[in-house]
């Protein structure tokens, strides 16, 4: 052992399924690591599981399955999430049910699929159950094929619906709809301003995802309205047009997941490239260009889903690849945000295809469903719950920019608090006070720079998404915004003597005065002026100029006063000179605020 590294010999030739020939290095987490074995949650369906969705402690599953635990459940099934048994919930579809979401109320579920009975009620394609009854509502949008994609709206007014339909809602409208919660179709259409065209895709819909009045569309459509959009479009949701934003995607998506801050969008499926980039399978997009970030994980075979892991230090993805971010991970891999590497302590795998993800709010415990009946060489038939990542324990750290110490009224700037949580949670909120007690939760919440006017104690701190606590952090500014201030002894005047010594004094009661500097040449720029250091000998008439500095830093306005030699009757008569001094006093007092 040595640090976080251990070191292992013997005559071993893999180790985590990676070639390593009798010697490795390994991680020597602090951490125990993660039971490979699946939970006791064991509910056997019998047959494929296409989609899950979860309120409170019941999970509902839907697919093409005839049983689960033993129990008949056709296609839709209710599971208690402790004891992994079937619930009376029990209405029962005919045919694929392919997607279900919660509604805005929480009390049902919307389902879409290839059925045209459920609950014993003609349904074609899209339904609503109740969730306590397990009974249809009057939603009924009937579209005359496939719907795979349902997603609420942001505001819970409405349900855009996509799928591989021409008709839905009582409307034309092919594979991409808005649906009212009376089941009829909006006038949203999606179709480029101006065209006369009511076709918004040319092939089906498989995943969508909302932010803000943006709505983004995968699938393997080639076309938008007239606009080439490949796999992947973003719509406006008010006027229903194509935004500019064009990755164009060689290859179907299927699954998508935004980043919380919004500028990733996260992407699943069977494609090869992204705005030409190689990209296998699985892809990170920005959301304000049309180019592929970095981040590259290569799947040998398609993603069906992906979920962002509870502190977002992974994603998890489920699908039918044997490889993944560089690992061998058949059908199931946590992949790093950052590097977008398989995370070698979630090793979970499975037998066959894993097409749905569901990750509950605690963030515990990811369940599985598929058409996979081993996980992790245990038998699991179809449903499987896997211990998640262990939730990220680490604060998150905040610096102040610029730090604490002594500033002038010069490089004086407002002060930028970033906080930072690396691979975790993400940063929540930044709670700061500036009079030198101990802030917390109530404190001014930061929302912009701090502008500093006087000596200040800075103390804050941060909290994550998962509420982790930063210690709370002390900056301390000390200000010093104004300049010294130099005089000249004497001032403007006219003198007789062969020679008038000029004495320049500074003062500064803050930091101090630093150094003065002068010129005898009116013309001369400050690049040019002396250093100060003892009286200044002037024998003829002279514009004097000076200026002296802090040791804050601070500089003083160029200051002037004006001598006139009088030595020898230059200016005779005598009371010429004395009528001119006025005149002098005043051109010294003027050119004090310039150069």
């Amino acid at each position: 052992l040595s640090g976080t590294t251990l070191y292992a010999g013997g005559e071993f030739a893999t180790i985590k399924s990676i070639g390593r020939s009798r010697l490795a290095a390994l991680p020597a987490d602090p951490v125990a690591p993660l039971d490979d074995t699946p939970t006791l949650w064991n509910p056997t369906a019998g047959g494929g599981v296409r989609t899950l969705a979860l309120s409170g402690t019941t999970l509902y599953a839907g697919g093409s399955f005839v049983s689960v635990g033993g129990v008949m459940r056709s296609r839709l099934a209710a599971l208690d999430l402790n004891t992994g048994q079937a619930t009376a919930w029990n209405p029962g579809a005919d045919g694929l049910v392919r997607t279900m979401i919660r509604s805005a109320t929480g009390t049902s579920l919307y389902l879409g699929g290839d059925f045209s009975i459920v609950a014993g009620q003609p349904r074609s394609r899209a339904a609503e159950l109740d969730l306590a009854s397990g009974l249809t509502t009057f939603w009924n949008p009937a579209a005359d094929a496939s719907v795979h994609a349902l997603l609420l709206s942001e505001d819970g007014t409405s349900i855009y619906a996509g799928g591989a339909f021409s008709v839905i809602g009582g409307q034309s409208r092919r594979r991409l709809a808005e649906l009212r919660t009376n089941g009829s179709a909006t006038l949203w259409a999606p179709q480029l301003a101006g065209s006369s065209a009511a076709t918004p895709t040319d092939g089906a819909v498989y995943a969508l995802a909302q932010r803000g009045v943006t709505l983004y569309v995968g699938g393997d459509f080639a076309v938008v309205g007239n606009t080439p959009h490949l796999g992947v479009v973003a719509l406006d949701s008010a006027t229903a047009s194509p935004t500019a934003w064009a990755p164009q995607v060689a290859g179907v998506v299927r699954t998508m997941q935004l980043t919380d801050e919004g500028d990733l969008l996260y992407i699943g499926g069977d494609f090869t490239a992204v705005g030409g980039d190689s990209r296998a399978s699985v892809a990170a997009l920005s959301t304000v260009s049309d180019l592929a970030a970095p981040w590259d994980p290569q799947a040998d075979g398609a993603v069906w889903d992906l979920v962002m892991a509870r502190d977002r230090a992974g994603l998890y993805a489920g699908g039918a690849f044997d490889t993944i971010g560089g690992r061998l991970q058949p059908g199931l891999a946590a992949l790093g945000r950052v590097d977008g590497q398989a995370i070698p302590d979630w090793s979970d795998q499975s037998n066959g295809i894993v097409r749905r993800l569901l990750l509950p709010g605690s963030g515990a415990t990811v369940y599985g469903g598929g058409d996979f009946t081993r996980v992790n060489d245990v038998s699991r038939g179809y449903l499987a719950a896997l211990t998640a990542l262990p939730l990220e324990r680490d604060a998150p750290f905040t610096t102040a920019t610029p730090p604490g110490g002594a500033y002038n009224g010069i490089n004086n700037k407002p002060v930028v608090l970033d906080c930072d949580d690396g691979g975790g949670s993400g940063c929540a909120a930044t709670y700061y006070t500036t009079d030198g007690s101990t802030p917390t939760t109530t404190s001014t919440l930061y929302t912009e720079p701090i502008a500093l006017v006087e000596d200040t104690v800075l103390k804050f701190f941060s909290v994550d998404r998962l509420g982790n606590t930063e210690s709370v952090n002390t900056e301390q500014y000390f200000l010093e915004l104004l300049a010294p201030v130099t005089t000249a002894t004497p001032g403007t005047k006219v003198f007789s003597s062969r020679n008038l010594e000029v004495v320049l004094t500074c003062v500064d009661e803050a930091s101090g005065c630093d150094q003065t500097f002068y010129t005898t040449n009116d013309d001369a720029p400050i690049s040019q002026f002396e250093r100060y250091t003892g009286p200044i000998r002037i024998s003829d008439n002279v514009t004097l100029r000076f200026y002296s500095t802090d040791k804050a830093g601070n500089v003083e306005v160029v200051q002037r006063e004006n001598y006139v030699s009088n030595y020898g009757g230059a200016l005779a008569p005598w009371w010429l000179a004395m009528a001119l001094l006025p005149f002098l006093r005043r051109s010294a007092r003027h050119g004090g605020t310039g150069g």
